[in-house]
């Protein structure tokens, strides 16, 4: 569904290609396994559009603590 919540994590951005995100995407269910396989597969295209919202609660200013 389109309106479904999956927890991916941004692990990066590019500064060079605006244009660049890299995500985790943990392959958990139906929807996300078949994720995983359409953007792994090398023999075809794939184009994926996306919303990114967020962040939710407050910021960790101290990260160390939170080990």
């Amino acid at each position: 569904s389109k309106l479904q919540w999956h927890p991916f994590t941004v692990t990066s951005s590019s500064n060079t290609d605006p244009e660049t995100l890299s995500i985790v995407i943990k392959s958990e269910g139906s929807w996300s396994s078949e994720l995983y396989q359409k953007l792994s597969s090398s023999s075809s295209t794939y184009s994926l559009e996306i919303s990114v919202e967020g962040p939710y609660g407050p910021a960790a200013t101290h990260f160390l603590r939170c080990m």
